[in-house]
C-alpha cells in the first residue's frame, strides 16, 4: 500500500489515518489504533483472513513510515501494497483506487463515474461527497508466481477530480454497492464465488506536494555529474470511462517548472522547465509516446552537478524517489552485479560473509562421459568419447536460471569479462568488489574470468575435441532444487553433452584471448602458457573436421548455444584469437579468407551477433601490426554502426532506450537486454570516435542505464537487488527453491516490457479480465518469464557497462556495520496479532563509504525501503524479516529479525491446551522428549529434514516442549501401525487428529508430498497429498463439491488449527475438521493391506501433539488381536 508515500508523509500532530482493508462477511471487523509520534492514527477495517490468506503471508498488513525523531525523515519510498487495497493521490486532482484480485466482467457497463464517491470530513469542498467528473479503469497481471501459489491482479480506478485534494485532509472512497466484482483467488488465480464483490471504503490522507507520486520517474541509482540527466513526468490510466480503448492519461501540460530538492531536508537546490517529450511531437501535434501509449514530459537538469542526495519535486504533483547524484552512482550497481556474478559460481560453497543466499559447495564431481546411446539421439554420428571416464571440470559459472554449464556461452562470459582489457583497461582496476577476493592484487573482474576458465580448460578430451554442456543428465534436463543440496530426484554426478567442432573453436578463442591478456598472464603465467597451448591443439582438432575450402563440417544434431552461423563464426574466433595472441600467419590467413563482419547482424537489426562478434571486436580492438586494411576498415564500421544505431534507436521512445524499432512493429521482443544488445557496444566504440560522438555515446549509455534501473513508465528496476521498485519473481532456480521472497540480487533481466511468459495456461490466466490496454512499457509482471531469462555472458557484459561507469579508483573494501530492533530489542520480539512493530536500521559504511540502500524483507511477499518503520502483522505466523543494507560500492550487510506474532488467546485450539489420551486413545504424539507414542511407545519416523524445534509453540497458552519443524517438501513425520485401520470393521470409528501451523505450500515442481494421509494399499488410502503439478488433491472420494470443500479446508492459513480426519463407519461417512468444523464423504468399505501408514507433512510450517482415537466393535475384537497399544 502507498500509506507511505500518499498517506503517512508530512503528517502534521492530531492528524488521522483511517483506512478500510479488505472486506469479507465471514470475518469480523478489527480496529487497530495506535500513536506515531504524536500523530494519532487510527487503522480501521474488515481484514480479509479466509481467502486473501490462502497463504500465511497474505492479507491486509499494514505498513506505516516512522519519524525518527533524531533525524526525522520527510520522505519515504517503501510501497508494500503487492497484496493490499489503496487509495492514493497521483496529483492534486486525480487519486487512484488499486483493488487487489477484484474485477469487473463488463466494465463499460458496470462502472462509470456517477459509481464513485469521494468525500472528506475535513475539506469543505468533499464534505457532501464529490462524483469525479471521469475515471480511469485499468486492470492488469501483477504477481504471478511460480515458487509460490500466488497470483495477483490488480484494478486501478483513477478518478479525475474537479476539485484539488488539500495536504493534510483525509478523504474516503466508495464505490456503490450495487457495482459487483468478481473476487479472484490468490492462491488460483480464479473465481472465488464466496468472496465479497462489493468494493471495501478506501480512505487516506493526502500528502500534497511532499508525496510521492507515481507519476514521476527518476533513475533510482541515480546521475553522473558530467552526463545528461532527464526525470520524466507520465501516467497512463487506462480506458476513459471502462469504455474499450478509449485510452486516456493524465494531462501535465499545464505544469511548467520541476525543482530538485534535498532528500535530507526538502529544500530546493535547482529549478528547471517541464518540456513535452521531442518523442511525443509530431509537427504542432502532441502524441503519445508509442512505448507508455501515454503523453511523456521530461525534466531536463544535465547543468545541474553538484552532488547530493536528491528528489524531484513537481508542485501540485508531489515528489520522486530519493536519487544520488556524483560519481559513485554507478558503484552501487557494479558491486551487485559482480555479486551476480558470485551467485553464479559453480563449484563452490556461497558464503554469508557476502550474501544471504548461501549454499552448499555444488557440483564438485563434474563431470561424466556417458555412453553415447544415452543421448537418445539414434541419427547422430557422434565423436568417439570414454564412457565412464571422469572429465574433472569443476567452477565455471550456472549458465542462466537453471544449473548447467554450456562452453559456447561460458566462453562469451569470459569473452566480455576479458575483451575490454583492450579498449579500457585503466577502468577495470577494480580490486575492491564485494566479494571473497577482494584486496587481494589482482583485478576482480580477472579472477571471475578466471574461475569460469577454470571449467573451460579441462573440457578437452585427449582427440582436442571438447564437450558442449554439463548438465544432470545426458538430456534435456534442470535441477529443481537449491544448488549443493541434492535431492531424492537429483542426487547423482552430472554428465558432459557429446563433443563437438563449434565448442572446441569457442574453447581455443577463449584461451588463447586469456593468454594474451596482460592482466590475467601477470596474475596467473603458468595457466596462460597452457591456455595457448590446449588452445593450439583445438585448432589442430577442428582443422581436421573442414570442408575442402577449410570451412568447418557440420554441427551434431542436438540442443547447444552457439550454431547462430554453425560453426563457422566460432572458426572464425578461434582464428583471429590465435593470431592476435602468436602472430603466426595460418591463424591470420584463415581469419581473412573466412569472415564477414556483416554477417553478424541477426535479423538484419541485431549487431555483433554471438561469436562472429566476438571475432570482429576482436581484429578492430586486438594488439597486432599486419592487420588487412579492407577487413580491419570493414570490421570497424560494423563495430561503430553497432554503436550508432543504438544511439539512433533511442530518438523513437520519450524515455530514450535502445529498442530497436523492428521487434517493436513484429510484436515480440524477449531476451533483449540494453546493456547486451546496445550499451557494451556503445561503450566499447568510443574509442573509435571523436570528443563529440565520445559525448553522444556516454549519454546514450547512461539513457540505458535509466531505463534499466527504473527511470521508465512502470518504476520497475531491470536488475534484481537494486532500486526501489524491485523485481521479485525470474526465471532462476535458486531464487526458485531457496525459501528466500527477495530473489538473487545482482541478475538481468530482459527488456522488461517484453510481457509476461510462465506457459500457456498461466499465460491466459494472467491474461483473463484485464483490461484498459496494456502498453508495452506496463507489461513487467513479476512471473517466471524465460523471454526474460538472463545467460552468463549477459551478467558479464552488463557488469562491464556499469564498471565502466563506475569510480574505479573510489572503490572500497569493507562491509557495512548494521543493527537491527524491533520495537527497541534485538533478535526476536513476540505479541499477539495485530501485533504492531517499530523496525529500525542502524547502519554505517566501512571506510567512510554512504549507505546506499535500506531494503527489508518481511517474508509475507511485501518489502519495505526505509530505515525505520512501523509495520502491523495482523496475520499469525512466524516472519523471519531481514533487513539488507547496500553501500555506495555494492558491499551489503545483512540481518535477520523474527517477529512471532500469535493468535488471540481466545483462538488457540483447545484453548491452548495439549491433547490428553482418553478411554478411546490408540495412540499420542507430543514430541518434546522423544517420538514415542505415549500410549504405546511407537516411534514415529521424522522424514527429509524434519525436526524437533521450540521455534513456534504459539498455539500453546503456556509455551513448553518441543513441535516438528518443516521447510522442504520432504519433511514431514510417518507411522507405520500394525492393522488396517481403514477397511477392518472391527474399528467402529476412527479419527487422527493434530494441531497444524500449515503457513506455505511448496511450489509447483517440488516433490510429491503427503500432507494428510492414510495408507493400507493402492486400493485403501484416504487423505490429501499434494502432487508435483497438479497440486494439493484429495483421495478418497469423487464428489468434486466434497473434494473442494476439503482442499479449502486442508490449506496454507495464518496461525495454529486443529485438523482431524476420521470416519464413522454406521453411518457409512468419512470427513476431514478444520477447527470442529467437518465436511464429509463417502467412505471406503472396502479395500487390502495389513499394515497402515500413517504421513503428515509436506508442507512448510510446524506439527504438534497427533493423536490416533478409535471406538471398536467389541464383538469382532473379541476375535483379533488388539493393535499394540490398546
Amino acid at each position: 500500500m502507498r500509506t507511505c508515500s500518499s498517506v503517512m508523509r508530512m503528517l502534521t500532530p492530531g492528524s488521522t489515518i483511517q483506512r478500510t482493508m479488505f472486506s469479507d462477511p465471514l470475518i469480523p471487523t478489527r480496529d487497530l489504533l495506535f500513536s506515531n509520534h504524536g500523530n494519532n492514527i487510527k487503522i480501521s477495517g474488515v481484514i480479509n483472513m479466509r481467502k486473501l490468506f490462502a497463504a500465511f503471508f497474505f492479507g491486509a498488513s499494514i505498513f506505516l513510515s516512522l519519524d525518527i525523531p533524531a533525524s526525522p525523515p520527510l520522505f519515504s519510498d517503501s510501497d508494500t501494497g503487492v497484496t493490499s487495497n489503496e487509495a492514493y493521490a497521483v496529483t492534486g486532482n486525480v487519486l487512484a483506487v488499486k483493488l487487489t484480485n477484484m474485477v469487473l466482467k463488463k466494465p463499460e457497463q458496470d462502472i462509470t463515474a456517477a459509481n464513485v464517491t469521494v468525500a472528506s470530513k475535513d475539506d469543505p469542498e468533499y464534505s457532501a461527497g464529490l462524483k469525479p467528473d471521469y475515471l480511469g479503469y485499468w486492470v492488469r497481471p501483477v504477481r504471478y508466481s511460480i515458487r509460490k501459489n500466488i497470483n495477483i491482479k490488480g484494478t486501478w480506478i483513477f478518478l479525475f477530480m474537479g476539485k484539488s485534494l488539500k495536504p493534510g485532509k483525509e478523504y474516503f472512497v466508495a464505490v456503490d454497492e450495487s457495482v459487483k466484482f468478481e473476487v479472484l483467488d490468490t492462491e488460483t488465480g480464479k473465481r472465488d464465488k464466496l468472496g465479497n464483490p462489493v468494493a471495501p471504503k478506501l480512505s487516506f490522507v493526502c500528502s500534497g506536494d511532499n508525496g510521492r507520486s507515481s507519476a514521476l520517474h527518476v533513475n533510482q541509482a541515480g546521475y553522473l555529474p558530467e552526463t545528461a540527466k532527464f526525470a520524466y513526468l507520465t501516467q497512463y490510466c487506462g480506458w476513459k470511462n471502462a469504455e474499450k480503448d478509449k485510452l486516456l492519461d493524465i494531462d501535465f501540460s499545464a505544469f511548467k517548472e520541476f525543482n530538485i530538492i534535498d532528500d535530507a531536508d526538502g529544500k530546493p537546490v535547482y529549478s528547471g522547465k517541464i518540456e513535452i517529450s521531442p518523442a511525443c511531437r509530431k509537427g504542432d501535434e502532441i502524441v503519445p509516446d508509442r512505448l507508455s501509449e501515454s503523453r511523456v514530459w521530461e525534466m531536463n537538469f544535465s547543468d545541474f552537478k553538484k552532488p547530493g542526495r536528491y528528489r524531484i519535486m513537481v508542485k501540485g504533483v508531489g515528489v520522486s524517489y530519493a536519487f544520488s547524484l556524483d560519481s559513485k552512482a554507478y558503484n552501487q550497481v557494479y558491486g551487485t552485479l559482480y555479486r551476480g556474478m558470485y551467485h553464479q559460481r559453480c563449484g563452490t560453497a556461497l558464503a554469508s560473509e557476502f550474501t544471504r543466499f548461501t549454499h552448499p559447495a555444488c557440483h564438485l564431481d563434474d563431470a561424466r562421459v556417458p555412453a553415447v546411446e544415452e543421448y537418445k539421439n539414434d541419427e547422430a554420428d557422434f565423436y568417439p568419447q570414454d564412457t565412464g571416464k571422469v572429465l574433472k571440470c569443476p567452477r565455471g559459472h550456472h549458465d542462466a536460471g537453471d544449473y548447467g554449464k554450456y562452453l559456447s556461452s561460458g566462453a562469451l562470459f569470459a569473452y566480455f569479462l576479458l575483451q575490454p582489457y583492450e579498449v579500457f583497461p585503466e577502468r577495470l582496476q577494480f580490486d575492491n568488489s564485494p566479494g571473497p577476493e577482494a584486496g587481494n592484487g589482482i583485478p576482480d573482474i580477472i579472477e571471475e574470468a578466471k574461475w569460469e576458465l577454470d571449467w573451460i580448460s579441462n573440457m578437452q578430451d585427449a582427440d582436442g575435441l571438447c564437450f558442449t554442456i554439463v548438465k544432470p543428465d545426458p538430456f534435456m534436463s534442470y535441477e529443481d532444487a537449491v544448488a549443493g543440496k541434492p535431492t531424492v530426484k537429483f542426487n547423482k554426478q552430472r554428465s558432459l553433452w557429446w563433443k563437438d567442432i563449434q565448442v572446441t573453436a569457442d574453447f581455443a578463442a577463449i584461451l588463447s584471448r586469456a593468454a594474451r591478456t596482460p592482466e590475467f598472464a601477470k596474475a596467473y603465467p603458468e595457466d596462460a602458457k597452457a591456455y595457448l597451448e590446449k588452445a593450439k591443439k583445438a585448432w589442430d582438432a577442428c582443422m581436421k573436421l573442414t570442408e575442402k575450402d577449410g570451412s568447418p563440417k557440420d554441427l551434431q544434431p542436438g540442443h547447444h548455444y552457439g550454431h547462430f552461423l554453425k560453426a563457422k563464426d566460432d572458426y572464425n574466433w578461434m582464428a583471429v584469437e590465435l593470431w592476435l595472441t602468436t602472430g603466426e600467419q595460418k591463424y591470420h590467413d584463415y581469419f581473412l579468407k573466412h569472415h564477414d563482419p556483416k554477417e553478424g547482424w541477426q535479423w538484419g537489426w541485431w549487431p555483433l551477433f554471438n561469436h562472429c562478434g566476438a571475432a570482429t571486436r576482436a581484429y578492430v580492438f586486438g594488439k597486432r601490426e599486419g592487420k588487412d586494411p579492407a577487413k580491419f576498415k570493414a570490421c570497424q564500421d560494423d563495430v561503430l554502426n553497432a554503436a550508432r544505431n543504438a544511439v539512433k534507436w533511442q530518438k523513437n521512445w520519450a524515455t530514450r532506450c535502445s529498442f530497436p524499432e523492428e521487434p517493436y512493429k513484429y510484436g515480440r521482443f524477449g531476451w533483449i537486454f540494453l546493456s547486451d544488445l546496445a550499451t557494451y557496444n556503445i561503450l566499447t566504440a568510443i574509442k573509435l570516435v571523436d570528443e563529440k560522438e565520445k559525448k553522444d555515446f556516454l549519454d546514450a549509455a547512461v539513457f540505458n542505464a535509466d531505463q534499466e534501473l527504473g527511470n521508465s513508465a512502470d518504476d520497475v528496476v531491470s536488475i534484481t537487488g537494486l532500486g526501489y521498485k524491485r523485481p521479485i519473481d525470474h526465471v532462476h532456480q535458486l531464487s526458485r527453491f531457496d525459501g528466500i521472497v527477495e530473489p538473487v540480487p545482482g541478475i538481468p533481466m530482459g527488456f522488461h516490457p517484453c510481457g509476461y511468459n510462465r506457459g500457456t495456461s498461466d499465460r491466459q490466466l494472467m491474461a483473463s479480465f484485464t483490461a484498459g490496454g496494456l502498453p508495452i512499457a506496463y507489461r513487467y509482471v513479476d512471473c517466471w518469464n524465460v523471454e526474460q531469462e538472463f545467460t552468463v555472458p549477459i551478467l558479464a557484459n552488463t557488469a562491464i557497462v556499469y564498471a565502466y561507469l563506475s569510480d574505479q579508483p573510489g572503490q572500497k573494501k569493507g562491509k557495512p556495520a548494521l543493527k537491527v530492533s524491533g520495537n527497541g530489542k534485538e533478535k526476536t520480539v513476540t505479541g499477539s496479532a495485530p501485533f504492531k512493530v517499530k523496525l529500525k536500521a542502524e547502519a554505517a559504511g566501512a571506510a567512510g563509504k554512504g549507505i546506499r540502500s535500506y531494503y527489508w524483507d518481511l517474508q509475507n511477499e511485501e518489502m519495505a525501503c526505509d530505515r525505520e518503520f512501523e509495520y502491523v502483522f495482523t496475520v499469525p505466523g512466524l516472519y523471519n524479516v531481514c533487513c539488507t543494507v547496500t553501500d555506495e560500492d555494492g558491499w551489503i550487510s545483512y540481518e535477520y529479525f523474527e517477529v512471532k506474532v500469535s493468535q488471540p488467546a481466545a483462538e488457540l485450539p483447545g484453548r491452548g491446551e495439549a491433547l490428553k489420551a482418553d478411554a478411546d486413545t490408540l495412540y499420542l504424539w507430543h514430541f518434546d522428549s522423544d517420538l514415542n507414542d505415549a500410549v504405546g511407545k511407537i516411534p514415529i519416523k521424522l522424514t527429509g529434514n524434519a525436526k524437533q524445534s521450540d521455534r513456534n509453540l504459539m498455539w500453546m497458552a503456556k509455551p513448553s516442549g518441543k513441535s516438528i519443524e518443516m521447510e522442504q517438501p520432504e519433511d514431514g513425520l510417518q507411522i507405520e501401525i500394525p492393522g488396517n485401520l481403514i477397511a477392518d470393521k472391527k474399528y467402529k470409528s476412527l479419527r487422527l487428529e493434530f494441531l497444524a501451523n500449515y503457513q506455505e505450500d511448496h511450489a509447483r515442481g517440488s516433490p510429491s508430498s503427503k500432507i494428510m494421509f492414510l495408507e493400507c494399499a493402492w486400493n485403501c488410502a484416504m487423505g490429501v497429498s499434494r502432487d508435483i503439478w497438479a497440486g494439493r488433491g484429495f483421495f478418497g472420494d469423487k464428489d468434486e463439491t466434497a473434494k473442494k470443500k476439503i482442499l479449502d479446508m486442508v490449506s496454507p492459513r495464518p496461525g495454529w488449527h486443529l485438523l482431524a480426519i476420521g470416519y464413522d463407519r454406521s453411518a457409512g461417512k468419512g470427513y476431514v475438521e478444520l477447527d470442529g468444523k467437518k465436511t464429509e464423504f463417502e467412505l471406503q468399505q472396502g479395500g487390502s493391506g495389513d499394515k497402515t501408514v500413517v504421513s503428515v507433512g509436506g508442507f512448510k510450517g510446524f506439527i504438534d501433539e497427533l493423536r490416533i482415537s478409535a471406538k471398536l466393535d467389541l464383538a469382532l475384537d473379541l476375535k483379533q488381536q488388539k493393535p499394540a497399544g490398546k
